[in-house]
């Protein structure tokens, strides 16, 4: 019995396509990581803007200011370090994550989607989009609320935690054990076409 190759489904417009995507996908993942690296350096150096919870009152009575924006070199010492490094920590995020999305397009165009690779990039992205994640949305946050205690009125201790971005990490960690177990259904079904 012999056992025949089976050539991949994609034609050849397809794959030009996931290459061209790969392609944009990874000039975007360079300007989000070269974006990244510019607010950690700012941040850093004392211009990177802060937003921080405020409350007060606009004249008339019309309403009430509830955000402000600060440059870092207003901030102490200990809060700007934590945000430093919660930049940093969210640029590796976004590093992980557009190499993840480049593979698995590079991979979708040379028609093996499956790839072993494949998993330990998509487990490493899903594992630094959530504990990263967390972690980074911790520090920033603990930045912001010591920035606002340092600074005082009308700047509030306090501070928002957006969920969606880092809770996503475990959506792409069940995409891991899914192209996981596409693996295996893939090596166990060679040579039975």
């Amino acid at each position: 019995m012999t056992a025949t190759t089976v050539a991949p489904s994609l034609g050849l417009g397809d794959r030009i396509a996931f290459g061209v995507i790969a392609g944009m996908a990874a000039l975007l993942g360079l300007l989000a990581v070269a974006d990244g690296i510019w607010r950690t350096i700012a941040l850093a150096a004392g211009n990177g803007p802060v937003g921080l919870i405020a409350f007060a009152p606009l004249p008339g009575n019309v309403g009430n200011i509830t955000g402000a924006t600060v440059t870092s070199d207003a901030l102490g010492e200990g809060s700007r370090a934590l945000l430093v490094v919660a930049s940093a920590i969210s640029l590796l995020v976004v590093a992980a994550i557009s190499g993840a999305v480049v593979v698995f397009l590079t991979m979708t165009a040379r028609g093996t989607p499956f790839h072993r690779i494949l998993y330990p990039v998509v487990l490493t992205a899903g594992l630094l989009m959530s504990l990263g994640g967390i972690l980074a949305s911790g520090l920033d946050g603990l930045g912001r609320m010591m920035a606002g205690g340092d600074l005082g009125e009308p700047y509030q201790m306090a501070f928002e935690l957006q969920l969606g971005p880092w809770a996503f990490g475990f959506v792409v960690l069940v995409a891991a054990y899914v192209i996981r177990a596409g693996e295996r259904l893939q090596r166990d079904a060679e040579g039975l076409v």
